[in-house]
């Protein structure tokens, strides 16, 4: 179930930091700085989480000058291919929406597989260094 959080509790956050750690080296700082953006309400945040609590992915990102931002979307590897990170992408585009932002944009791993999955969801590639952007 997506779920937008406004407070990130400790257990989302420990959640958040495992799922980041399977990609990228995440330190605590990293996690604060995130949790704290979505607390003051500088960023927002949509989660997958299974009935029993269970964190399979999560999405922040921010809306300044009219334009939707996307920070971070991972998905646990165990549940890649499953629909989760297009839902929690259609999450975000339908608070941008609602917020009357016209596009959004993000800045990708360079993998052929993370550009594949951002055009599958209406994302153009703008530049060589994996900037991707979709017109609402």
């Amino acid at each position: 179930m997506i779920r937008q959080v406004l407070v990130v509790p400790k257990g989302i956050a420990l959640d958040c930091f495992y799922i980041m750690n399977q990609f990228v080296d995440v330190n605590g700082a990293i996690l604060d700085h995130i949790c704290d953006s979505v607390g003051k309400g500088q960023a927002v945040m949509f989660v997958d989480e299974k009935p029993n609590g269970f964190l399979t992915g999560f999405l922040t990102g921010h809306v300044s000058d009219g334009v939707g931002y996307v920070q971070n979307l991972y998905v646990d590897k165990r549940y890649h291919r499953c629909g989760i990170g297009g839902t929690l992408l259609d999450a975000y585009q339908n608070y941008c929406v609602g917020n009357k932002v016209k596009q959004i944009m993000l800045t990708t791993r360079p993998t052929q597989q993370a550009i594949n999955f951002y055009v599958k969801n209406g994302f153009v590639q703008t530049s060589i260094n994996k900037l991707m952007q979709k017109s609402l």
